[in-house]
């Protein structure tokens, strides 16, 4: 996400942050975050549908029709790229090595 649209994600939402640092050294080699083509689909769709507000602008199932995939599928990518960019951020946060690059 660019710093622009994540400043305009939050505007819209009415939500305060601070800015603590820009990071561009590594940030093309993390951009994936070991992501699937299909699960950054997928996690796109879902954040610019608004899936993980509460409450939720869009279901599984929405989802699901949009992508021409099962709602399984749906869940299956959420779970496991939510799990790995988590993993990516807050593992390397903390100083230890995901085993990802």
């Amino acid at each position: 996400m660019t710093l622009q649209r994540g400043s305009t994600y939050c505007e819209v939402r009415d939500i305060s942050y601070t800015l603590d640092r820009v990071a561009t050294d590594l940030a093309e080699e993390r951009e994936e975050f070991g992501l699937t083509p299909e699960q950054r689909e997928t996690l796109m769709l879902a954040l610019e549908r608004d899936y993980f507000d509460v409450p939720r602008g869009v279901t599984l199932g929405e989802l699901a029709d949009e992508l021409g995939v099962t709602q399984q599928s749906v869940s299956e990518r959420v779970r496991r790229g939510t799990g790995s960019v988590l993993e990516a951020v807050l593992l390397e946060a903390n100083g230890r090595d995901t085993g990802s690059t």
